[in-house]
């Protein structure tokens, strides 16, 4: 007989939206379960209050239960997963907790009121690894400039800087300013799934007193259960008064930013062998 026993931590939520949120719920999930040597593939449905219930030869299984989403590149909301390998012996039953967790990264732009008011017109970019996404405001265009929806990268591994790059016009006198930082994580670690990261464009001043593209930087990730910020350090790769090209159709986004990073999720699967 073997149990196991999966706790998870709402720490996560608390953390980085200081707001109460609905629980998330794993009514639906998708539950495979796979053996290659056996030719056994199969995918069953979580339902909530209802344990899934197998019956499985003798063997070693892989299993993963996962949002029933398709997982992409980008996505508008989390994808949750988590994988095990379950031993299945003879005349025991076994019972497991899967304890689901965020696999992708959620990424968040916010534009702060005075980098609004100082700037016209911006084209920024953000790039971890193979993801770039590209964002820009026009506000001779669209003058209720909005803070960019979040999004929720699927990084591929080992990925330890973010670079972002503005272009941006000055309200008065139309000057062009460009910037560009690399950011990492203090320890120089990887970012990965479930960590939440937080752009907030803001203006500065340069050494000469210019006023410039500055980018406050905000992260969250799980370390040993726990939610907490982790600091993120800065390096300017470039930048200064130019001539950046005109975005030929400016999108200022929409939706309102909300930082929810939704809380780990738990359901369990009861094995049983005859």
């Amino acid at each position: 007989l073997l149990q196991i026993g999966v706790s998870y931590n709402k720490s996560i939520t608390a953390a980085q939206t200081k707001a109460e949120e609905a629980p998330v719920d794993a009514d639906g999930f998708k539950v495979e379960i796979t053996n290659s040597d056996l030719n056994y593939n199969k995918t069953f449905t979580y339902n909530t209050g209802e344990p899934l219930s197998v019956e499985l030869p003798v063997a070693t299984y892989k299993v993963y239960a996962h949002s029933d989403l398709e997982k992409q590149t980008y996505m508008t909301e989390p994808y949750y997963g988590q994988e095990q390998s379950i031993e299945i012996k003879a005349q025991q039953t076994v019972d497991v907790n899967m304890l689901c967790k965020m696999e992708n990264t959620k990424i968040a732009l916010v534009y702060a009121t005075d980098f609004l008011s100082t700037f016209s017109k911006c084209q920024i970019t953000i790039a971890a690894g193979n993801c770039v996404r590209d964002f820009s405001y026009d506000k001779s265009v669209n003058k209720d400039v909005q803070n960019p929806a979040p999004e929720y990268w699927m990084l591929e591994e080992g990925v330890t800087t973010i670079r972002v790059t503005a272009f941006g016009w000055t309200a008065e006198g139309n000057v062009p300013v460009s910037q560009s930082y690399d950011y990492h994580k203090e320890d120089n670690s990887a970012y990965k799934g479930s960590d939440a990261i937080t752009f907030t464009m803001r203006p500065t001043a340069n050494n000469s007193g210019s006023t410039t593209i500055g980018v406050e930087v905000e992260l969250f990730e799980e370390v040993e259960g726990d939610t907490v910020e982790v600091p993120v350090e800065g390096e300017e790769t470039g930048g200064g008064e130019t001539d950046p090209e005109e975005p030929e159709n400016p999108d200022p986004g929409t939706g309102e930013l909300t930082m929810e990073v939704p809380e780990d999720i738990v359901f369990s699967i009861k094995d049983e062998t005859i």
